[in-house]
């Protein structure tokens, strides 16, 4: 950094700095990750607690997803962002609601809610995301629970511009 650029009371973050060496203790790899997508619709029976299925990695870093689940690797326990994006779709036009869980260890950490009351529709998106301190040997599972009028079956999406999608990476601590 040239020593003109120090002002007396700070450094001015407005200019351009041209650094020789190596800087240390920036940026990271956020690592270990995954993101996974199912790639076929899924039948999701009407109010029926539904592990949701993604049968096709983008990516996995660690190996650490298998059959649905999400397990974090052998001495990678921190905090983790982990989120889903769930598209559910009833060629009846009789959706009414769609609610889609994260869960860690067999329990329910976070639900995620859509209720359209009186209004029935074809498809709701629905998900989100949160920031959780897991422990090595944890496991992560997705769950989605349809709600139709008619009690009829609606999908869970595989294919096409709406994704159902499901993913997490450790954070920098």
């Amino acid at each position: 950094m040239a020593i003109d650029k120090i002002q007396s009371e700070s450094i001015n973050l407005a200019d351009t700095f041209a650094f020789t060496g190596t800087v240390t203790g920036a940026g990271g790899t956020n690592t270990p990750s995954f993101l996974a997508r199912n790639s076929t619709n899924r039948t999701l029976n009407d109010y029926a607690l539904t592990q949701a299925t993604f049968d096709t990695e983008y990516y996995d870093t660690a190996n650490g997803f298998s059959s649905n689940t999400y397990t974090v690797p052998s001495g990678q326990g921190g905090k983790y962002h982990i989120y889903l994006n769930l598209n559910v779709y009833d060629a009846g036009d009789e959706l009414v609601g769609l609610i889609s869980y994260i869960y860690v260890n067999d329990s329910s950490v976070v639900e995620f809610v859509d209720e359209l009351g009186n209004q029935n529709t074809t498809r709701i998106n629905n998900g989100g995301s949160i920031v959780l301190n897991l422990s090595a040997g944890d496991t992560i599972k997705a769950y989605v629970r349809a709600n139709t009028t008619d009690s009829s079956t609606a999908a869970l999406v595989g294919a096409g511009e709406a994704q159902t999608y499901f993913g997490a990476y450790k954070l920098i601590e």
